[in-house]
């Protein structure tokens, strides 16, 4: 039977596996590192400040939000995406990435 300590650690190790794969891709790690700098951008802003198209653009920004690194907010038609500076493990990537 694991420890309750061996079991957090399991899911914090769990938690930075996930982190890790999300941002090996170079796209979604640019676009990460751009919501950290300026906050607040929307899709139609980082898919062409990337030379993505909307789709692709969308498609990175859901798996950075699955994995918990980013938030959205519906403007409109519009969806602009910030960093969950709200999580203490995000501040920790942030923080590592900065």
């Amino acid at each position: 039977m694991k420890s309750v300590a061996t079991a957090k650690k399991g899911e914090i190790d769990a938690r930075w596996t996930s982190i890790f794969e999300v941002l090996s891709d170079k796209t979604r790690l640019c676009m990460f590192k751009k919501l950290i700098n300026e906050d607040g951008l929307c899709t139609t802003e980082l898919s062409r400040a990337f030379g993505t198209s909307l789709p692709i653009a969308s498609y990175h920004l859901k798996l950075l939000e699955m994995k918990g690194l980013v938030g959205k907010k519906r403007s409109g038609q519009m969806i602009c995406y910030h960093v969950r500076n709200d999580d203490p493990f995000v501040r920790k990537v942030v923080k590592l990435l900065t």
